[in-house]
């Protein structure tokens, strides 16, 4: 090998050592350019998403708790009326949504179709209350609105028993019968709605059969030690 073949070979080791260097350093630039749009596009949407969830969409979300054992139906062992009891309660209202929901009105009653739809009620003698969004409120319910179709009376020593006029029909022990919960409200998106709530049923027997507080016959619509859905429904400011 010559002088000059011996000085040109560091030369181009140098050379190739130079390229290779700059081609992982484009390589390394390359994947750091993916990596940086990457994470731009994935800040971009979780930026759209957020501004979906607190700005754009909103939900109207009420849910109930029954905190006291629900009123409890049976055959008044007098009059053989229908008897509702234990009617004093204390429900806790949950608002999940991004609105404020107004509920107008509360009322119990029972009826002979599993969807509450028809039947006899009895309202509550409360005032229209506004639950926020996020808020949790806790209701008193200690008094009923006199009715033309429920009568209050005293069955077995029992309290708050309201029984229904006869000339709406005595039942029969086994006959069905669903105990419902009625709800009025208004929400903040001029959403009116009327809800009607099965809460359980049941085959009705006669007072002296029937023990204040053992629900064991009843069948549930609603699991009874979880919050009972009122109303959900969503929607943007748009529409």
């Amino acid at each position: 090998m010559s002088n000059d073949e011996q000085s040109e070979a560091p030369l181009r080791d140098a050379g190739e050592a130079a390229s290779s260097q700059s081609k992982a350093g484009r390589q390394s630039a390359g994947l750091w350019d993916w990596a940086s749009r990457i994470t731009s596009v994935a800040a971009i949407l979780i930026s759209l998403m957020t501004a979906y969830f607190t700005v754009i969409r909103k939900t109207d979300a009420l849910s109930v708790v029954i905190s006291f054992f629900p009123p409890l139906v049976y055959i008044d062992d007098d009059s053989g009326q229908l008897a509702l009891t234990n009617l004093e309660q204390n429900w806790t209202f949950i608002n999940s949504g991004t609105e404020s929901v107004a509920v107008i009105d509360e009322e119990v009653g029972v009826d002979d179709k599993s969807d509450c739809s028809s039947g006899q009620i009895l309202f509550y003698d409360t005032s229209p209350i506004v639950i926020k969004a996020g808020e949790i409120m806790i209701q008193s319910l200690p008094k009923l609105k006199e009715s033309d179709f429920w009568k209050h009376g005293t069955s077995g020593g029992l309290r708050s028993v309201e029984l229904l006029d006869e000339k709406w029909g005595k039942p029969q022990p086994g006959d069905q019968i669903t105990v419902c919960l009625h709800f009025g409200v208004v929400t903040s998106g001029n959403v009116t709605d009327r809800v009607h709530l099965p809460i359980y049923t049941m085959k009705v027997e006669k007072g002296n059969k029937v023990t204040l507080g053992d629900f064991s016959d009843i069948v549930e619509t609603y699991d009874l030690k979880k919050p009972i859905t009122i109303i959900h429904h969503f929607g943007t400011i748009f529409y």
